[in-house]
This record gives structure tokens, C-alpha cells and sequence, in this order.
């Protein structure tokens, strides 16, 4: 195998991670929406951190809320068992209809990687329905966070459809473990 060859491969794959994991996008904003129906209280209660129906998906053990924010407790577990805190900041709240949130603290993550992170929601009545819009800032490094959030707020909204509508929330099934494993690949192949 010829060295050209070599340094032509070698110099892909870098290229490869730069574009996955540093090219510097910039600031960029995700925002979906889709049309519910159901009663804008029910779709609030399910999306306002603080809300009767926060932890429709799962996804939430606890929430105590404080002046001007809360403490969400994760479901999910991290090092050695402990589960993941995250101090939140509400701003912008008109009750049931908008809020945006910050996080201010994080166990997972140093907050370093949250410093630019904004999440809006809003519920707007269209007739018998409610069009939700969740729209996500950041600023983003890396195709692959950008992709992975894309991904987070399309499916957040079509469970939260299906939830709404059907008044269950289906466990991730196959597309859970589909998506894992394409993340597995993608990672095989980056290294």
C-alpha cells in the first residue's frame, strides 16, 4: 500500500471527525411543530416542567419546582447508579400558552455545555386543535449533536401526539433500538 494512499485515508477519516464532532456551526435554531388534537391544558400540563402531566414519557422521576425554576430528577441513571439533576430556569412564562426554559446546572454535564442552550414552547388553538411548536438554541460543534437534537424534537412531538390523542404513551420500541444501533455504527466507523 502506497504512503499516498495511506495519508489520502488518513487525512478522510480526520476530516471525517472534524465535520462530526468540531466543525463550529454557529448558533442554530431547531424548532418543529405539529397539530394536536386535544385541549391546550392537557398538551400544557404535559410540557410545562412543573405541569400534573410532566412525566407523561417517562422520562421524569421528580420535579420540585422553586421561585423562577426547578429541579428536574432524570429517570435515566448515570455514574455508578446516581441519577441526573438538572437545575432549569423558566423565563418568558405566559401560563398555558408559552415558557422558555435554560439549564443552569447539570450532573451530567458541566454546565459549559448548556451555557448557550434555550428551549421554547408554545401552544397555539387552531379550531379543535392545538398547533405546538418547541423550537431548541444552541450553539452547535459538530454535525452530530445538531442531528441528534433534530432527531430528540421531531420524535418528543409525534410521542407527544400520540400521547395526547390516544391518552397512553407507548414505550420506544424498534426505533429506539434501531436508532442505538445506527449511533453504534456511526461510532464504529468514526473510530
Amino acid at each position: 500500500m502506497s504512503v499516498i494512499v495511506v495519508a489520502g485515508f488518513l487525512v478522510c477519516v480526520l476530516g471525517l471527525i472534524f465535520v462530526l464532532v468540531l466543525l463550529p456551526l454557529g448558533e442554530r435554531t431547531i424548532r418543529y411543530e405539529r397539530l394536536v388534537r386535544a385541549e391546550r391544558d392537557r398538551l400544557w400540563q404535559a410540557l410545562w416542567p412543573l405541569g400534573r402531566s410532566a412525566g407523561w414519557s417517562g422520562g421524569l422521576h421528580s420535579v420540585q419546582g422553586f421561585r423562577g425554576g426547578a429541579t428536574i430528577t432524570v429517570s435515566r441513571r448515570w455514574r455508578r447508579g446516581a441519577p441526573v439533576r438538572r437545575k432549569i430556569a423558566l423565563d418568558d412564562v405566559v401560563q398555558g400558552r408559552r415558557f422558555s426554559l435554560r439549564v443552569v446546572d447539570d450532573s451530567a454535564f458541566g454546565t459549559s455545555f448548556w451555557a448557550h442552550y434555550r428551549e421554547t414552547v408554545e401552544l397555539v388553538p387552531e379550531g379543535d386543535s392545538v398547533r405546538v411548536g418547541i423550537s431548541r438554541t444552541d450553539r452547535y460543534r459538530g454535525v452530530v449533536l445538531f442531528a441528534v437534537r433534530h432527531f430528540a424534537t421531531w420524535r418528543r412531538l409525534l410521542r407527544l401526539k400520540l400521547w395526547a390523542e390516544s391518552k397512553h404513551c407507548r414505550r420506544p420500541g424498534w426505533s429506539q433500538s434501531l436508532g442505538k444501533l445506527g449511533l453504534s455504527g456511526l461510532s464504529a466507523l468514526i473510530f
